[in-house]
């Protein structure tokens, strides 16, 4: 059984429940359901990976589960790359990368020009994805046995039932469970100072296992990109 670690996070941490978890990592690489889970990556749409040297790969080739952190990154900030490295630390991932979906569920597309600028804010630091995945369903099929690291607002959206017919995530979770892939989330602190972390009744039952959260103590950085762009901070 994996070590509980520090925090207070209010999902188990088990090493059954959780394969994916501290101590764990290894078992889990060597399954068969880690081996199946990424032939689904084919059915998820073209994408372009850019290396941290600028290289572009058509493809994802797998071989570990990394962290993904999904934005629009207008612009990239200190926040981002933070909250990524505090994910990968928490369950000891292989490496980090980012994913700039050109369409969002909430925000809209992109143009090609505005791609490009955010691209190169990643240059020499960490691989970006750019995807056409608006939903994080597209993005586990495109990034099987990834664990995806979320902001508090945008784990609490993804959960939102607004979003699903059935009026439930637990269909998405059930299918993005089935890939492999979990979920970290990094909780801000409010207006007032309290620290804002996702409660357990916000996820449907029987699917804690797949969240795990970040505490205080390993992120709290209130950064938003709406003001640096108010201050004339973008992509260039």
């Amino acid at each position: 059984m994996a070590e509980r670690p520090q925090g207070k996070c209010p999902f188990a941490w088990d090493g059954v429940a959780l394969p994916c978890a501290v101590g764990a990592l290894g078992v889990y690489l060597c399954t068969k359901r880690w081996m199946s889970a990424r032939g689904a990556a084919a059915s998820a749409g073209a994408m372009r990976i850019y290396t941290p040297n600028g290289a572009l790969r058509q493809s994802w080739d797998g071989g570990v589960p990394m962290v993904v952190c999904a934005g629009s990154f207008n612009p990239l900030h200190s926040g981002h790359l933070h909250m990524a490295e505090a994910a990968r630390q928490k369950v000891q991932a292989r490496g980090v990368c980012f994913e700039l979906a050109v369409k969002n569920a909430d925000k809209g597309g992109i143009s090609e020009v505005d791609i490009q600028k955010r691209v190169r804010q990643f240059h020499g630091k960490h691989c970006v994805a750019v995807t056409q995945n608006t939903l994080f369903i597209d993005k586990a099929k495109a990034f099987p046995g990834a664990w995806f690291v979320m902001g508090y607002d945008t784990a609490v959206r993804f959960l939102d039932p607004k979003y699903y017919p059935e009026g439930s995530a637990a269909g998405v979770l059930r299918d993005m469970d089935a890939l492999g892939c979990r979920i970290v989330v990094a909780g801000r602190h409010d207006d007032a100072g309290t620290f804002c972390t996702l409660p357990a009744e916000a996820v449907p039952e029987g699917f804690a296992h797949m969240f795990v959260c970040l505490s205080e103590e390993e992120f709290a950085e209130n950064v938003s990109s709406t003001e640096l762009r108010r201050r004339g901070i973008v992509p260039k």
